[in-house]
């Protein structure tokens, strides 16, 4: 039996019919990533022999936590005890699970229910006191915050699910806008991490290369301290806002630094705090606050023009990018004023989740020279081959995979603006083994 049946249909104002649809095809969805590598390792043998979802019920909850508008937005917990069958006897040694609710008798949510050997029920939503009807107990012990859970193995484990979870072609659709990624998880060492998985996963000497090279970036730069741009999934809830946002950033971001883009995009968030808001905005309360960024004038007339489009051809509805494939998207983007080739990448990639290589100068450069390309001595980003040159070496390497094309555009540009310059000298090389120009300067001293 996959689901319960329940004459509540509302608890604690959740549609319990409406979660248990939702989780069903979640735990459908995880279910294709679960391995030996996501179990927990001291699962009972009998419980492996019997389902796949043996020793994932932790990795699954922590996934479902951010991800599942009923479980989201109803202050649920993640926690950990132990799972009895109705005669006291013990069905589940060591479990995880969701409540949601009341402390004393929380709304019981789990999606592996059926680890234990003389339970069929694969999901259970049940208020506590009721869930003997299934013939389990549930006896919790303690919460597992995302705080405490990085400092423990099911940490890794979770990595591992998580990115077997992103590189599913169907992942666009259930992982949802903006929060494929969930960045409000991530910090640098998950960066380090996630680089590792990559690492040995890698399926040839040029890929093992590159994420030996991001592993190395990741130990000198931070990630966390780079994710300038606002965007739904955004840790810091000033900058946790809509893809409109996010769009208005990258136009904002054209010909500028980096920090005098920071300013200009603050100025916007602290004034306009909604897409209504800056659909809006005058034009001369835009040029004013985009001031610091330079072209004011001209970048206040296109973020208008972008931002109406978006307002006028899709009500602001960010989701309906998330129901094309990433090409698709890709091309509707292309059609905003404004957005070219870079921009469209940069809004897939920060704005709606999706795989993109956003290749700016920085990352040009340092790629080039990284892959050694054949026009080395003389790069030009404004060249249509090298740049085909650089996305298919990128892309050859990150494939379907979001969070590692935001973390390779992040680590790249960070050490093409700090080291790896225009002007690349034997004085200034700091990674020799990793830039054709540095390596061959290296070689000759």
């Amino acid at each position: 039996m996959t689901m319960t049946k329940s004459n509540n249909q509302n608890i604690d104002n959740i549609s319990i019919d409406t979660l248990l649809g939702e989780l069903e095809v979640w735990r459908n969805f995880i279910s294709k990533a679960w391995t030996l590598k996501t179990a927990y390792p001291e699962t009972s043998p009998l419980s492996l022999k019997k389902t796949n979802s043996a020793g994932q019920c932790v990795v699954s909850s922590f996934i479902l936590l951010n991800r599942v508008a009923e479980i989201k937005y109803n202050n649920a917990r993640l926690v950990l005890g132990q799972v009895q069958y109705v005669n006291h006897s013990i069905a589940i040694s060591y479990h995880g699970w969701i409540e949601i609710g009341d402390m004393d008798n929380p709304l019981i949510v789990d999606i592996t229910s059926d680890q234990a050997l003389d339970c069929d029920y694969k999901i259970i939503v049940s208020k506590k006191t009721e869930t003997s009807k299934f013939g389990l107990v549930y006896k919790s012990s303690n919460q597992l915050t995302i705080q405490r859970a990085k400092t423990q193995e099911v940490w890794k484990r979770y990595i591992i699910l998580l990115k077997k979870l992103l590189n599913d072609e169907n992942s666009k659709n259930l992982l949802g806008l903006g929060v494929g990624l969930d960045l409000l998880e991530i910090d640098d060492n998950d960066v380090t991490q996630y680089i590792d998985v990559c690492l040995k996963e890698s399926k040839n000497e040029e890929s093992t290369k590159f994420f030996n090279f991001l592993k190395t970036l990741s130990d000198k730069y931070s990630f966390s301290d780079t994710r300038t741009y606002p965007r739904p999934d955004h840790p810091d809830k000033f900058k946790r806002r809509s893809p409109t946002f996010t769009m208005a950033a990258v136009i904002t971001s054209f010909r500028t630094t980096l920090e005098n883009e920071q300013k200009a995009v603050s100025n916007l968030l602290e004034n306009y705090h909604n897409d209504i808001d800056l659909l809006n905005a005058p034009t001369a309360d835009l040029e004013k606050h985009l001031y610091s960024a330079g072209m004011a004038k001209k970048k206040a007339v296109a973020i208008q023009n972008a931002v109406r489009f978006i307002h006028q051809k899709y009500k602001f509805n960010w989701d309906k990018f998330n129901k094309m494939t990433t090409l698709e998207a890709r091309s509707k983007l292309l059609d905003i004023p404004g957005i070219g080739e870079k921009g469209a990448d940069c809004i897939l990639s920060v704005g709606l989740g999706r795989p993109a290589t956003t290749v700016d100068t920085n990352v040009f450069r340092v790629a080039s020279r990284f892959f050694n390309s054949q026009y080395i001595d003389e790069l030009n980003y404004n060249n249509k081959k090298q740049m085909k040159f650089v996305k298919n070496k990128l892309n050859g390497i990150i494939g379907n995979d979001s969070f590692l094309s935001q973390i390779s555009h992040t680590l790249l540009l960070l050490h093409g603006k700090h080291v790896c310059k225009s002007k690349c000298s034997s004085k200034n090389k700091k990674l020799p083994k990793y830039c054709c120009i540095c390596s061959e300067q290296d070689r000759s001293l």
